[in-house]
């Protein structure tokens, strides 16, 4: 069993890297469309989904030790954990701007090929104009 300064330390290094990645995202967003973006959205994904087992723990211990809260790594994480939250309210609406412009893009696309559909020569025109009763 990990102490609470271990727990503390892993759950720091874990948002550090979050953070990190949470600015890489934001500086992927200026080049729409990149596959990296997407690539790292979902290794941020990863990423949460492991700190959500590490905060288990440290919200486990902190039931059972509630004086945590003051731990000076309880409160160098909070700090981490409000960054990143800032960062997540900066790139979230350039994301949904991004998926706005996309969905706009592919309207207009199913558009014009709905209009192009229009102008296709059927296929099974020929012969119609002659009569098959000789």
């Amino acid at each position: 069993m990990k102490s609470i300064e271990e727990l503390l330390k892993q759950s720091i290094n874990e948002y550090n890297i979050i953070l990190s990645k949470a600015k890489e995202i934001e500086n992927l967003l200026t080049k729409m469309g990149s596959e990296e973006t997407t690539k790292q959205a979902s290794r941020m994904e990863t990423l949460l989904s492991k700190s959500q087992i590490t905060d288990t723990d440290i919200n486990n211990r902190l039931k059972q030790d509630p004086t945590i809260h003051s731990h000076s790594l309880f409160i160098q994480r909070s700090k981490i954990m409000g960054e990143i939250l800032a960062k997540n309210k900066e790139i979230s609406p350039k994301i949904q701007g991004i998926l706005a412009v996309y969905k706009t893009e592919f309207q207009k696309m199913r558009t014009g090929m709905n209009s192009f559909s229009g102008y296709a020569q059927d296929k099974n025109t020929t012969g119609k104009l002659v009569s098959n009763k000789f």
